[in-house]
């Protein structure tokens, strides 16, 4: 049998934990949208530039599909790593979170059903 006073441990430290993580999220977001906004900025000057160069030479634009691969392709690499790890970042704390909050519902369902079904009460 599960013991309650370990389950009840297990409950807060987990709370404790999900909180902390909920934290480093939300400053995972603002880092994320800090590097979502410097990946944009060069993007759109990439694209720019380029429609600057296409109509210097006198010449038709690219298709959009192509301007948008060669304005990537133009966007320094230590800019567009930054976005992907802050992504990557983001990614993982809610994947993690949703397991952890799992886990802690389960826990709490657990030692609901040991109340029940020692009859005490909850303190409701």
């Amino acid at each position: 049998m599960v013991d309650p006073g370990t389950l009840m441990g297990e409950i807060h430290a987990a709370a404790v934990a999900i909180d902390n993580a909920s934290r480093a999220q939300g400053q995972a977001i603002r880092h994320l949208a800090e590097a979502e906004r410097a990946y944009e900025r060069s993007f759109q000057s990439a694209l720019l530039a380029i429609r600057d160069e296409a109509l210097a030479d006198g010449q038709r634009l690219p298709a959009e599909d192509l301007r948008r691969a060669m304005a990537h392709k133009r966007v320094p690499e230590d800019i567009y790593a930054v976005f992907l790890r802050a992504r990557a970042e983001v990614d993982g704390l809610k994947a993690w979170l949703r397991a952890q909050e799992a886990t802690l519902s389960a826990r709490q369902s657990l030692l609901n059903a040991l109340r029940a079904e020692l009859n005490v009460p909850t303190g409701r």
